[in-house]
């Protein structure tokens, strides 16, 4: 198989989540392959440096809000706050847009979500198809299992740039 898109995510700030970005990145590279990037905004300010590389390794970025919140459980004008100031942020520290690409937080959004979003330029929000769950930081093995018993082309494979040693799965992953 090949997986034409995998959702990097940095959903909480880590002090590694920089050099996990830049071996994913490296990865991918090697592969031949890019990578869509969806980063919370209190990361890409904590990691510039990080954000800017990906962008110059031509990777895509997308928005997934401020810090992380469950968007439907928000009104619409915190919700679009949320959604700017991942915007901002990306402006800040690359002079780049996330627009058109919006990821909610955990997959959750409402009718709110999607006005907050077209408000802001958002044409798409982006949900996954694979999960491998590797936040909870399975053995290897059985990460890439579960993700390649569920990769298609075409298939969007939501993992998260924080995520125990998710930068070292990114090689084994791209070999498939």
């Amino acid at each position: 198989y090949e997986i034409y898109q995998c959702d990097w995510s940095s959903d909480v700030c880590s002090s590694d989540l920089g050099v996990a970005m830049r071996r994913i990145i490296r990865a991918f590279r090697a592969a031949g392959a890019r990578t869509t990037f969806f980063c919370n905004g209190v990361n890409i300010a904590a990691h510039a440096d990080a954000m800017r590389a990906a962008l110059a390794a031509g990777d895509t970025i997308g928005a997934h809000t401020w810090s992380h919140k469950e968007l439907p459980d928000y009104p619409a004008a915190v919700q679009g706050a949320e959604m700017q100031g991942d915007i901002d942020a990306w402006w800040s520290v690359a002079r780049a847009a996330p627009t058109p690409l919006l990821r909610p937080p955990y997959g959750l959004w409402s009718e709110a979500t999607l006005r907050a979003a077209g408000q802001r330029g958002f044409a798409w929000v982006v949900l996954w198809n694979v999960d491998p769950s590797d936040y909870l930081d399975p053995p290897r093995a059985v990460l890439v299992q579960r993700v390649l018993a569920e990769a298609r082309p075409g298939a969007i494979v939501v993992m998260h740039v924080n995520a125990n040693r998710s930068e070292e799965h990114t090689s084994e992953l791209q070999s498939h």
